[in-house]
Parts: C-alpha cells; sequence; structure tokens
C-alpha cells in the first residue's frame, strides 16, 4: 500500500487542490483491508471501516473550515472569497472553489476531482464589443493569472490519440430569439472515435473530439465541411446561423474556409448570430 500512496503524491492539508486525494488514499485503505481479510478471515469489519473514515472527515472538515476562518480573527485579511466556475459547455453546471485563487491551481482541481481530463479557463468580459447588447468576449487564462473577482468559465479537453492539447476557438453565439442569450461556445472540426477516460470513480464515453483543422486538412474528416456556414450548420442543428462577425474585421466570413488560417487558436474574435429552429418555425 505504502508504493500506491507514493504514486498519488503528497497530500497537503493546506492545499485544497490536493484534496480530493483524500478518497483515493481511503480506497486504497479499503482495497488493503479487503486483500487481509482474504488471508485472515474474519479480522476485517466494514461498517467500524465505514464510521472510522466518516470520523477522520469530520474532523478534517472542523479542523479545515477553522483554518479558513483564522485570518479573521483579531482584524486580520479575509479568507479568500469562493470563486464558482461555470462549465462552458453545459452552463447549469458549476463547481465551487474555496480556497484557490489562480488558474493553474483551479485547473489541477478539476482534474483530482474528475470534473475534467484536461481543464483549460476562460474569463468573460463585458462591454468588449459593439455587436451584441452586453458585448461579451472570452479570453483565454494563462496558469499564473488570478481569477478572483472574475467571471470564470472551464473547458475540458478530452485525452486525445495525439497531442492533448486540441487546438479550438471559443465562439460567441448570438441567440435574438425568442429571448437575447449570449454564450460561449467552444469550436473546433468534429472527428467521430472511441475514446475512454476516468471521471472520479467511473468510466465515460466520449465520441467527439473538437480539433481546429489545420491549414489544408478537412474539416470534420472525410464530410469536409469546408465553409464555415456548412460547419456551423452540421455543428448547430438545433439553430439557424443568421450571420457572422469578426470582432475586428470583416463580416463576410460565413463562406470562408474554417481552418486555423480564418482564427487562431484559443481566442474568441468571432460572433455568430444565429436562431433557435423553434423561433423560426414560429415566424414561419
Amino acid at each position: 500500500m505504502a508504493a500506491e500512496f507514493k504514486k498519488t503524491g503528497p497530500f497537503l492539508p493546506h492545499d485544497m487542490t490536493t484534496h480530493a486525494k483524500r478518497q483515493i488514499h481511503q480506497g486504497i485503505l479499503r482495497n488493503g483491508m479487503f486483500r487481509l481479510d482474504l488471508i485472515q478471515p474474519g479480522l476485517r469489519d466494514p461498517k467500524k471501516e465505514e464510521a472510522a473514515i466518516a470520523e477522520d472527515d469530520l474532523i478534517f472538515r472542523t479542523k479545515y473550515e477553522a483554518v479558513l476562518i483564522m485570518p479573521n480573527l483579531g482584524g486580520g485579511a479575509d479568507p479568500l472569497d469562493p470563486i464558482v466556475l461555470c462549465d462552458m459547455e453545459n452552463p447549469q453546471q458549476s463547481v465551487t472553489l474555496p480556497s484557490i485563487s489562480e488558474c493553474g491551481d483551479a485547473k489541477r482541481y478539476l482534474q483530482l476531482q474528475g470534473l475534467a481530463f484536461y481543464p483549460e479557463l476562460w474569463v468573460r468580459h463585458s462591454d468588449r464589443q459593439k455587436f451584441t447588447p452586453k458585448g461579451y468576449l472570452w479570453e483565454h487564462i494563462p496558469n499564473s493569472q488570478s481569477i478572483k473577482g472574475m467571471h470564470v468559465e472551464y473547458i475540458n479537453r478530452p485525452r486525445s490519440a495525439g497531442s492533448p492539447c486540441r487546438d479550438y476557438v471559443v465562439v460567441l453565439r448570438f441567440v435574438e430569439k425568442p429571448v437575447n442569450s449570449e454564450n460561449a461556445v467552444p469550436l473546433g472540426s468534429y472527428t467521430i472515435v472511441h475514446v475512454f477516460y476516468i471521471r472520479l470513480t467511473f468510466l465515460s464515453w466520449s465520441s467527439l473530439l473538437p480539433d481546429l483543422p489545420p491549414n489544408g486538412e478537412p474539416c470534420c474528416g472525410v464530410n469536409d465541411c469546408k465553409l464555415l456556414l456548412k460547419h456551423l450548420q452540421a455543428v448547430w442543428p438545433t439553430h439557424q446561423v443568421v450571420a457572422a462577425q469578426m470582432v475586428d474585421g470583416p463580416d463576410g466570413v460565413l463562406l470562408k474556409r474554417f481552418d486555423d488560417t480564418l482564427l487562431d487558436p484559443r481566442t474568441n474574435k468571432l460572433i455568430v448570430k444565429v436562431t433557435t429552429c423553434e423561433a423560426k418555425d414560429a415566424v414561419s
């Protein structure tokens, strides 16, 4: 068991990004007790094990919360405010980080918790462009940057057979009808492959791997969408594309080829105006 503990790396009580290792360690102990019971039957008492783990969790949470509150005693500095990260691809899902202030630490936490395989963080800015009411734009965050006081969203880059750092862009999708909304959507070429990755204690399935196609390479494999308009229609079947506008360039981009010569990886330079299919049907 000592070797298994060593493989997980150090557990640091003051560093919340390592707290997920407690569950891994508990699993190692359970497996060790199970193997020991096979050697000497009757030695293991599962009820006592679970009671001891629950008591240990309670003691740890109590002590950790006391450490967070301690800086407030005597008029000292306030503890770090909780930071909420939103899942860009599933806005209804959010993660609270109670004691993390840097992008790199947040990415490690998301990975250790099994919430993202290769997480990347983006900050949302307001009033950065004139084409939508709120003027939202998203910016990729480097590891050393603080994320305190920001609206931060994360993207999960799944494992791939090639480079783990798959290129993509973020597009501002502006829905005008039936209700105005401005959301960030990661966009790339999609190829159907079979990939498994670990999410907490179970296997998850991912069949679409987004990747910004390099110049000269087909978009979406053998289907090759070619034009940006055709690609958007393929990946957003529930929306009708109305127009597209570069933040700092021309608006006639829908009929251009979708690859890394049109958009730079990990940027949000494209705004796409759409309506939902329901809204289109209501008008017709």
